[in-house]
């Protein structure tokens, strides 16, 4: 299978890959607001489409300004177990949550 090595500053995180039905995906993001501490971060995941699960594996060290993250494209077997399977009802329930706690948020910030 189609797999991902992940590796920040030269020290593999984690291999990912889901089988030879679904998708697989990794990038780098930044996250700021004016006034507020900056996130930078790396998220990595994927779908099995034999079972319609969202895969997810470990959570990465914080990322800093200068480091380096790669993604090595591979053929391999093995891969490292994910951390989680959700189920896209699962996933659903999970955004509807995470959109009211924003919203409610967002409503004391402006009271």
């Amino acid at each position: 299978m189609t797999a991902f090595v992940i590796s920040i500053n030269g020290q593999r995180i984690g291999t990912i890959g889901v089988g030879d039905n679904g998708s697989l995906g990794a990038s780098v993001h930044w996250t700021g607001s004016e006034g507020e501490v900056g996130d930078v971060g790396v998220n990595y995941g994927g779908i099995d489409a034999r079972t319609d699960e969202h895969v997810n594996w470990p959570w990465p060290p914080e990322l800093k300004i200068g480091d380096v993250v790669s993604i090595q494209i591979i053929e391999s077997e093995d891969v490292d177990a994910p951390r989680e399977r959700k189920t896209p009802a699962q996933m659903a329930e999970e955004d509807r949550a995470r959109i009211a706690a924003f919203e409610a948020s967002r409503e004391s910030r402006l009271a």
